[in-house]
């Protein structure tokens, strides 16, 4: 009862301040957004890839206490279209898909064509792109899966760090507040391969 107590009362104190961080951030236009995930593709030097969707994600990035340290324990963000990263009011986002943990590894979930889309992370490596204000930019390699989709970008993120404090019981869980913006990376050759396949399909 008492580290339930504990860790109600550590959310309250740790989190609005980090969420009040993340939602001052400076607005960033979908050209640069853009622009910056076609960069990244270019530092990894990976032939026929694309960029097929970003979502805006906001959220938690959660962190557990042990032996006086703060080990990352996942995220927990919804995911929004793009262009709501700006909005004037967020609490009127657009919910599309949510970012959480999958047993041990970051996974995503969305609707793409009316098909439910989960993606599980295999690996992630830091790349060139962030500023003074963000933390590390990631090209996320993903599981196999049957959508094409093998990688995802992270960029622009802001806040999501663990906190500075450690004076708290052992095995307390903290979520502390970010936002950041998702590429969805496909393989471009493989979505042509499937077209021709299903031309000559009809023309047959």
């Amino acid at each position: 009862m008492k580290k339930k107590l504990l860790f109600i009362l550590v959310m309250a104190f740790c989190q609005p301040a980090f969420a009040e961080r993340t939602l001052q951030s400076e607005p960033v236009s979908p050209y640069d957004i853009n622009e910056s995930f076609y960069n990244v593709l270019n530092q990894v030097s990976m032939e026929y890839l694309r960029i097929d969707e970003i979502f805006y994600a906001i959220g938690t990035q959660d962190y557990r206490l042990i032996d006086n340290n703060w080990v990352p324990a996942g995220p927990l963000a919804s995911l929004h279209p793009a262009e709501e990263r700006n909005a004037e009011f967020q609490k009127q986002l657009t919910k599309i898909g949510f970012h959480n943990q999958n047993i041990r590894t970051p996974s995503w979930e969305f609707e793409r064509n009316g098909f439910s889309v989960e993606l599980i992370a295999k690996n992630a490596t830091p790349v060139k792109g962030a500023t003074l204000d963000d933390i590390a930019w990631l090209f996320v390699e993903l599981e196999p899966n049957d959508h094409g989709i093998v990688a995802i970008i992270r960029s622009h993120t802001r806040a999501g760090l663990p906190p500075n404090n450690t004076n708290f019981l052992d095995g307390v869980v903290v979520g502390v507040g970010y936002q950041t913006m998702y590429g969805i990376v496909s393989d471009g050759s493989r979505i042509n391969r499937e077209k021709s396949s299903a031309d000559s399909a009809r023309r047959r």
